[in-house]
């Protein structure tokens, strides 16, 4: 499958890309993490592979949630996929990016109805919207975004 790797000459992973199947990549560093997350490990596929994998070989949405869910992770990331193929629907059940909350020991997705860390201050939920400023927690970032 044909994909455009967007990082630096010589690199063979991918921090972000989109493939000819309308899925684009996306990733932020975690260094602030809450108790959610559990623990890291450095043994795993590197996230840059496991992004890259998605983008040479995913179809749709579903399929990189699952193969992000099922791979041996690693460290502490905020990870997004987004699906040009899919329309929102009118009552927002549906929208075509979900990020995940992914470590050694977690990868959840994250859709606009149970994103985290949910905070209505500074983090709040809105509609058809999924949003991470720099890192986890931070809500200086969160609150301009």
């Amino acid at each position: 499958m044909s994909f455009a790797n967007i990082g630096w000459s010589g690199w063979i992973g991918s921090i972000t890309g989109i493939n000819e199947k309308m899925l684009a990549i996306s990733e932020i560093g975690v260094d602030h993490p809450d108790e959610t997350w559990g623990k890291e490990s450095r043994r795993g596929i590197p996230f840059t592979f496991l992004l890259r994998d998605v983008l040479q070989w995913d179809n749709h949405l579903e399929e990189s949630m699952s193969r992000m869910q099922n791979s041996s992770r690693t460290c502490n990331l905020i990870l997004g996929v987004g699906d040009g193929k899919i329309t929102p629907s009118e009552d927002g059940e549906v929208i075509p990016f979900h990020a995940i909350q992914y470590s050694h020991s977690v990868a959840n997705i994250q859709t606009d109805k149970n994103m985290m860390p949910h905070n209505d201050t500074w983090h709040s939920r809105i509609d058809q919207m999924i949003y991470h400023a720099m890192d986890w927690e931070c809500p200086g970032y969160s609150v301009v975004m």
